[in-house]
Parts: structure tokens; sequence; C-alpha cells
């Protein structure tokens, strides 16, 4: 209910949004509009529609959606458009969209697709020339909207850019993300200074997700990697979650944790663990196992 009256407290016309609000709850001065703010919106607003029983917020929650259909017609950003994108491939399953979601859908697929004709190569399978935040946005994109997609470029886009995305960070089983100092720049070295658990977070959630759509395609070592990040299995062997509260560290660098417990690190330990009652039993059960080991290390 909370999150909830955020979103209805950010909205200042039908379709326009401020992002920002202070800790005592007051509204920050206007800052330049965020595609990225606003697919979130989106992917918000959808799991309402599709997912909640209360009738009055789902009714808000469409009208809102249908509010916000010319911003998303005028999406530049390409994580704006990977994330609406998800978002429209959990929308169309519903009987009642509030939005076009095939035409937009094809619209979001074109902008990617065109992001990955730039500037992939043989050598560097990605949509852009410095992989940065939410790199696995990208990959669930496409793997959520590729029924709708069969007679594109779509599958060999989506195995490309996947393996690339795990031989990137995913180090003899270890989840190294890419970190915010120094990112990871095509002919350059992959910086793992600040790495975040958004990143930890989104991962698990799409290796999840491809296992389903491609079973026994990935080792389960791989899959539980960005889990068990959480709990020492990363490159500093360092625990950054406390489930007993259910928060995180805001970070990892060589030298240790950030040891702030902010709300977007609290948010992706949570869904990791929502993930986790969600995954299959040889998941867990493999996740369990490395678990004891790190907590006999």
């Amino acid at each position: 209910a909370i999150c909830w009256q955020y979103l209805l407290d950010a909205e200042t016309n039908p379709g326009t949004y401020i992002n920002f609000r202070s800790a005592n709850g007051q509204w920050l001065p206007r800052q330049p509009e965020s595609q990225d703010m606003y697919a979130r919106l989106v992917r918000s607003l959808t799991e309402v529609l599709v997912n909640d029983t209360n009738q009055h917020r789902r009714l808000k929650a469409k009208r809102m959606l249908t509010a916000l259909k010319p911003k998303i017609e005028n999406f530049k950003a390409p994580r704006a458009w990977a994330e609406t994108l998800i978002a429209l491939a959990n929308l169309s399953q519903t009987d009642t969209a509030p939005l076009p979601t095939k035409t937009l859908i094809s619209q979001g697929y074109e902008h990617l697709a065109t992001q990955w004709q730039k500037n992939s190569s043989l050598k560097w399978p990605w949509f852009e020339s410095t992989m940065t935040y939410s790199n696995t946005l990208f990959t669930h994109a496409l793997l959520s909207i590729a029924p709708s997609m069969a007679n594109s470029n779509l599958p060999t886009i989506l195995k490309h850019s996947t393996h690339f995305l795990i031989q990137s960070t995913i180090v003899n089983n270890v989840f190294m993300p890419i970190g915010s100092k120094g990112w990871y720049p095509r002919h350059g070295t992959i910086s793992r200074e600040n790495q975040q658990p958004i990143e930890a977070g989104q991962m698990f959630d799409f290796l999840l997700t491809y296992n389903e759509v491609f079973p026994e395609e990935l080792a389960p070592a791989t899959i539980a990697a960005p889990y068990l990040w959480f709990f020492g299995l990363n490159s500093s062997h360092t625990a950054l979650a406390d489930p007993v509260i259910g928060a995180s560290f805001d970070g990892l660098f060589s030298s240790g944790p950030n040891r702030h417990k902010g709300a977007e690190s609290m948010l992706a330990y949570l869904h990791c663990e929502a993930r986790f009652a969600e995954a299959p039993p040889s998941i867990r059960r493999y996740i369990s196992q490395q678990l004891a080991l790190l907590a006999t290390a």
C-alpha cells in the first residue's frame, strides 16, 4: 500500500510523474525526465494490473498505463525500451491490455535490434559500446518477447548476447557484475569495483526465466551464482545479505563492501529470495548445498 501510494503521489498530471522525494516526504525540484524511470513505472503498473486482486488498484493502474502511451512511443533510451518490453510481454497475456502491446513490442524490438546492428561484432556481441548498468534487461527483454517475434533475428541476438553476458559476469561459477567504477568498455578491461546488488537480483531473475525456456542449457552453478553472490561467493569472499532483517550492503569493492543498506539493495536481495522460492527443486538443492559449504568455510 505504501509503494502504491508513492506512485499515486508522484503523478502530477495524467502520464506525467515526479521522480525524487526527500526522506521527510517532500518532492524535490523537477529533474530532467528519466525514460528509465517511466519504464520502471510501466513495469510496476503492469504488475498491479496483472497480479493484484484489488479491483480499485487494477482499474487505476489501467488508467495510468493508458496515459503513459505517448511517453512509451517516444522512448529513445535502450534500457527504457528493454524494461518496457518485459512489461508488455506480461501485459499481452491479459484480455484487457490498455496498451497496443503488439505494436509497441514491434517498435521496441526494432529499437534494440538497431542498437545491436550498430554496436555488435563477433568479438563484442552487445547492444552498446560499453557494458554499464542493468545489462541483463536487454537479454531479459528479448527472452520475454521471443514468442511475439518468431520471424525475426531475435533468437540469434538472444543466444549471442546471453552467452556474452554470462561470460563477462560469471567467472569460475562466481558472479562478478560489471562495476560502476569504470564499467566495461569495448577494447577495455572489466571493472569489478562497486558491484551493485541490483545486478545480482536482475541476473538471477533472468537466468531462472531463461532456464524455464531453455531447460538443461545452463548449469545449476551458473544459475545460482548471482544468488550466492549475496552470501559470500563473490570476488571479496564477503557476505552482503542479512537474511534476518532482509537487507543487503549497497556495493562491493576490492577492499570490501559499502556497508550502507539502501532501499534498492534491499529490494534486489528480497527479489532474489522471492525468485529462489519459485526456483526448480534442483536449483534450490544446489543453492542450499553451496550455502552450507559457505557457512563452514
